[in-house]
């Protein structure tokens, strides 16, 4: 079973395949050499009484110990491919994953996981095992026929009639096994899935006391993979012993039939018929062992197509310009649904020098997803985003992040000290920088060693968003995106990192997400989205003349001035 679409993915692998045929090639002639040397060195012990077969011996022994070296270079080149393989899709699967959210969206995280890790695996075992053995399978038969012919045409025949059998009972079980691996693969996802799934809301599940009802849930996918997993098992087991029927059916019939034919003095030496034994199961094992690797082959077949599947997911436009930097910015006629929804519609917006720009409205009406879409993580219904005058679509992806910094409530801090976070963002920076951007940011008291804790559960949500700005600071970009990031802080935090996002918007282009409307007064344009319109404007116009930004401006004073009134 050959996929031609899978060649695609291994196109600076093909020579070395290549290379692990033809060694398995010459093994074979190697053994079958050995065998007529030691036949022929029988012959002449019976039939001469000649014993100086010293040197014949020898021969023996330095074409066995060749092909031990063979055996090592096939292992060799085996591993090779197979690691060159497992990099070269992982990289590729991550990079279209992460500079491509459209295709993250698509497929589960679980899923995701287990397709870079144990898809690609069983891949790389399609690759190294299975397709070499297909056509090492196709070329021991014929060489075998060629050399029996020499000996005895009719027992050559009834070898190479057999050699069907077992093609035959693979392509028999294909069919029923390709369904069996398609299914196998959805449940092992699916139930990878539900395991994380849970265990991400393990504290809630807790909380709720509905740790049994979850189980039951696990429990039953869990059963579900073990009944797929045993039709598995019996499968390989029922095509196993059908193999073994045909292969040693085949050898015991050519080796009776020599026998019959010597009898009858159609086969001219019993030595022939000994050839034939030492060496007529190499007529079927190739085959038996493509057998045997068979559901190798499905199971990476199967996985190696959704990989497929994710690869070729979105190849419309070739992205590769690079960006040297980010001067203007253009939304023209954009349309952008979200689950079949449509959230926003007609909008047109130029950006043609630094500053602050803001969008903001109502919640749910798509503020996020215009700069989501300016960063490629879902697609446009209609319009074009011009950077630079160039599509989005056209621009390389690792050159365009090379000029964003895109911060959200959602961004994460590693585990380990604030010092490595900051040499994750810019390893060029000195410590004098960092504590810099730490004073930038209100926090002074923090020092380079300070170790952050997983899910960064030992600072406040304050300290967080602006340990997270001073990384970000450190980038130097020239667009800027600063997505809800004074949400659900403290004002103090939130009144230094409006300070400190106002003094990157003098030198870089800067997009701010805010549902405060304070925090926009001084943007050069403001986008206010609500459920019947989309106005852009500056903050004093959209104040005197949309009644929808003005009722929500004047509801947040109020609201402020209350929080104030009781505070006092």
């Amino acid at each position: 079973m050959l996929d031609k679409n899978l060649f695609k993915l291994i196109t600076k692998n093909k020579r070395k395949l290549l290379w692990i045929i033809l060694t398995q090639t010459l093994g074979l002639i190697i053994t079958l050499l050995c065998s007529l040397i030691l036949v022929y060195v029988l012959y002449k012990v019976i039939e001469h009484k000649d014993f100086n077969s010293l040197y014949y011996l020898i021969v023996v022994v330095v074409l066995i110990l060749i092909k031990l070296q063979l055996n090592g270079l096939i292992n060799k080149l085996q591993n090779e491919v197979s690691e060159e393989v497992e990099i070269d899709l992982r990289s590729r699967l991550i990079n279209e994953v992460l500079l491509d959210n459209e295709v993250a969206k698509k497929y589960k995280t679980e899923a995701l996981n287990q397709l870079c890790v144990e898809g690609i695996e069983q891949l790389g075992l399609y690759y190294t095992i299975y397709i070499p053995s297909f056509f090492y399978a196709l070329i021991s038969p014929i060489i075998l026929f060629i050399m029996y012919s020499f000996f005895s045409f009719y027992i050559a025949l009834i070898f190479l009639a057999f050699v069907p059998l077992i093609p035959i009972s693979i392509i028999l079980v294909s069919k029923f096994a390709k369904r069996i691996f398609n299914k196998y693969w959805d449940i092992y996802l699916s139930m990878g899935d539900e395991f994380l799934d849970s265990i991400k809301g393990l504290k809630e599940l807790k909380i709720f006391n509905s740790c049994e009802l979850q189980l039951h849930k696990i429990d039953k996918k869990a059963e579900e993979f073990r009944k797929i997993t045993m039709k598995v098992l019996v499968m390989q087991l029922y095509s196993t012993s059908i193999m073994d029927l045909c292969a040693f059916g085949g050898l015991a019939t050519g080796l009776v039939s020599s026998l019959l034919l010597l009898s009858n003095g159609m086969i001219l030496s019993p030595y022939f018929v000994l050839i034939f034994i030492l060496t007529g199961l190499e007529f079927f094992m190739p085959l038996r062992s493509l057998g045997s690797a068979f559901h190798l082959s499905m199971n990476g077949a199967t996985a190696g197509r959704k990989i497929l599947e994710i690869l070729n997911s979105k190849k419309t436009i070739n992205a590769s310009k690079d960006l040297d930097y980010i001067k203007n910015i253009s939304f023209k006629n954009i349309d952008i649904s979200y689950e079949n929804k449509s959230v926003i519609n007609n909008l047109n917006l130029s950006i043609n020098s630094k500053g602050l720009y803001g969008i903001c409205g109502e919640s749910g009406k798509g503020k996020s997803s215009i700069v989501k879409a300016l960063v490629g993580e879902i697609p446009l219904k209609n319009g074009e985003i011009l950077i630079n005058n160039n599509r989005l679509e056209s621009l390389n992806k690792t050159s365009l992040f090379k000029h964003i910094s895109y911060l959200s409530y959602e961004s994460h801090i590693f585990k380990g000290s604030i010092l490595e976070n900051f040499l994750i963002v810019n390893d060029s920076l000195s410590k004098k920088e960092m504590k810099e951007y730490l004073l930038k940011v209100k926090l002074e008291n923090f020092t380079l060693d300070y170790e952050i804790q997983e899910n960064a559960t030992n600072i406040s949500g304050g300290e967080k968003q602006r340990l997270l700005l001073a990384f970000y600071m450190s980038r130097k970009s020239d667009l800027y995106i600063f997505d809800e990031v004074t949400s659900n802080i403290d004002y103090e935090s939130e009144v230094a990192i409006m300070n400190c996002i106002k003094e990157i918007s003098k030198k870089a282009i800067v997009i701010l997400i805010s549902h405060r409307l304070e925090n926009l007064i001084e943007a050069n344009k403001v986008c206010y989205i609500s459920e019947k319109c989309l106005e852009i404007s500056s903050h004093k116009d959209l104040l005197n003349n949309s009644k929808g930004y003005r009722e929500l401006y004047y509801l947040q004073a109020r609201m402020k001035g209350e929080r104030i009134n009781e505070t006092i």
